[in-house]
Parts: C-alpha cells; structure tokens; sequence
C-alpha cells in the first residue's frame, strides 16, 4: 500500500527563499567534483578540478555544514591551469570525517569559489510515498539535499485549512541526500518503537528538503563518531561571511539549533503494562514527566517553541517556551474509558521538532482488570 506524502502542519511548508549570490570570479572557473556521494572508509576518494584562469596564490579547502574547516588540500603557487586535487575524506588530522556534506572552497589571490557561503532554497516534496508492505519511504531529487522527514497523524482545519495533528516519528533529521531515486527505511514505529503510525487514521509523512551548496560532496560510512559528537572538538571558527535574521524553517541555522533531539517521556501516576504495552490509570489527571536529550538538546531548548500535547491525533494541551525537563499534566475526566494515544510535540518555531508518543489505557471504578 502506497501513502502519499502531505504536509504535516507543525513544521514544513513550502519556503523558496531568494539567494543572495556570493560572485565566483574570472579566477575561478568551472569547479566540478567528480561524484557527489563516497565512502571514505573503503578507501573512496573524490577528485576535485577546476580551471585556474590566472596565476597566484592558489588555496583549497574542504568546509563542514557549518562553515568550519575541516582540511586545506593545497596551498602553492599556481600558473594559468587546470588543477586537479582529490580528497581521501579525511580531516587535517588524518581521521575519516563523520557522515555528513562538505563543501569546497578555492581561494585564487581575491577571487574565492564558496557557495555554501549563502541560503539555499527551500522545498516541500509532494510525491513521496511510503510504502507499508516494504516499508521504504520513496522520494526524487532534482539535485542533492538536506532532508528533514517526519510522520505522524493530522487532518485539515477547517478554519485556517491548514494541516493538524501531532508529529510522532523524525524518520530523516535534516541529513544530506544525493541527488535521483531516494528509499529510506523505516519500519513505520514511532519514536517510542511501540506505535505503529502507518495503520492510524489520518497518517501522513512529509519531507521538506534544502539544497545542498554547488559542488556539495556527502561523505558516509562512519560508524564510529557521528557528525553531532564531533562538533564539541572542533577549533577556530566558521567561514560563513552571510547571516540569516529569519530562523524559520530551517534558515540560517548550524547543526546544533537544526537538528531534533530525542524527547524521553514518564508517566509518574501510571502503571506500565507489558502486556498491553500502555500506561494505565484511572486518575482523572495523568501526570507526564518530560526531557529532550542528545547533543543538539542545549540548543534547541533555547529556540522560541511550543509544547503541544495530543490525544489520538487532538490537540488537548499547549504550553508557550517549555524548558527541560518539564511537567505536563493531562486532564482525562473527558476521555472515554479504554485505550488513547498521547503524542508530546516540543516544536520550535525554527523547525526542528522533537516528539514521543505513548499508549494510554484509562480504566475507571468498577472497570476490568488489567489486561482483559
């Protein structure tokens, strides 16, 4: 069975913003790479080439997502040539960088070829499916990006038109995809791995894409050091002259503020049943006790947000700039006895959102026991 994608309404919407062109001189000119995507772990290694149009003093670097450098490939002296380097996908200190996209930035005396150094445009895919049989999410490219894909569960408002309903699964968390046929796997759980999305009423995915800089080349295959880990060891300071004043959607944000962390939910006055795989209470107020972790948490948490509370896909509950951790408490004097879904939606007003959900089995006086 094959879901068409739609845009859930907490976080993606169709931005294409104007790009401010950062000039690539008469110095520099016809910069290619020869693959867009490699594995630097099996011995993998791209080669970079382009025309010095020009004597000088001629630099190549490679630059991570967040305008650091992360190696200069050459610095001499050039004639009027066409130069060719190739990078093995190490950093400066001969380590394999973290899955991630890097960019090239050539500096010939003043001319300098860096077009990460701007905003790239914005987009919402409309075709992509997700099929529950093979569980492959299915989206095209017209060139590389970075994706942010989400599921969860949402209808349209009647009055704004515009989608509601909670986020319950970040199945890509704005990482860097190449360009034509996309599959992504994900086995249709959501973030707490007992709900399955894909069967509840009114399920959605939608994928909202960026594109990556001119000549972007994605390294994988670290599986020791994720790109997020390895910011705290990073020295110096970013390269990028151009600064965003608008944050939403995404703009002008480096990894830590654009990258969802992982929401940890605790009901206090409820009991778990394996059996059911729910929290069951009969109390007439559900205390829920919160978090948001990982090495992007810090940062999100000091973006302007909103924490949203859902029951079985209704938004029952807001609270305007939450901290970590936090308290919730759900009323359940109005929910019919038997078993509701709880979806938690902590969603900045930049993008990124962190979400969990649970199975809720609301049992009153008199009502059976547990499991029956």
């Amino acid at each position: 069975m094959n879901v068409r994608a739609i845009c859930v309404g907490l976080c993606l919407f169709v931005v294409v913003l104007s790009v401010s062109t950062n000039a690539i001189s008469n110095g520099v000119q016809s910069v290619s790479v020869s693959k867009s995507f490699f594995n630097p772990s099996l011995g993998d290694s791209v080669a970079i080439s382009f025309v010095a149009a020009k004597a000088g003093n001629l630099s190549i670097q490679i630059i991570d997502r967040d305008g650091f450098l992360v190696r200069t490939l050459i610095t001499e002296t050039t004639t009027a040539k066409k130069v060719i380097v190739e990078w093995d996908g190490r950093n400066g200190g001969g380590h394999i960088v973290p899955d991630e996209a890097y960019s090239v930035r050539v500096i010939l005396d003043d001319d300098i070829y860096f077009p990460a150094d701007r905003e790239q445009p914005h987009f919402v895919l409309t075709s992509a499916t997700y099929n529950k049989l093979t569980g492959l999410l299915a989206y095209d490219l017209p060139k590389s990006c970075r994706i942010h894909a989400q599921a969860g569960v949402a209808t349209i408002d009647p009055k704004t038109k515009e989608p509601n309903g909670p986020v319950m699964k970040t199945i890509v968390n704005r990482e860097p995809r190449s360009s034509g046929r996309v599959l992504e796997h994900w086995n249709g759980m959501d973030e707490s791995g007992s709900i399955y999305v894909p069967d509840l009423k009114n399920f959605v995915v939608a994928v909202a894409a960026t594109e990556l800089p001119d000549t972007a080349i994605i390294a994988v295959g670290n599986k020791t050091e994720s790109f997020l880990d390895s910011v705290a060891n990073r020295t110096g300071k970013s390269l990028f002259t151009h600064i965003s004043s608008e944050h939403s959607h995404h703009q002008g944000l480096d990894s830590l503020n654009d990258s969802s962390p992982t929401m940890i939910l605790q009901p206090s006055n409820a009991s778990w049943s394996s059996s059911n795989q729910a929290w069951i209470t009969g109390n007439d107020v559900l205390n829920i006790d919160g978090s948001v972790t990982g090495p992007s948490s810090p940062s999100f948490a000091q973006q302007p947000a909103k924490l949203l509370m859902f029951v079985d896909g209704n938004k029952v509950g807001e609270v305007s700039a939450p901290s970590t951790p936090f308290a919730l408490a759900l009323d359940t004097k109005n929910l019919e006895t038997g078993d509701h879904i709880v979806s938690i939606d902590w969603a900045s007003n930049y993008g990124p959102t962190s979400c969990n959900s649970f199975r809720l089995k609301l049992q009153r006086m008199g009502d059976a026991k547990e499991g029956k």
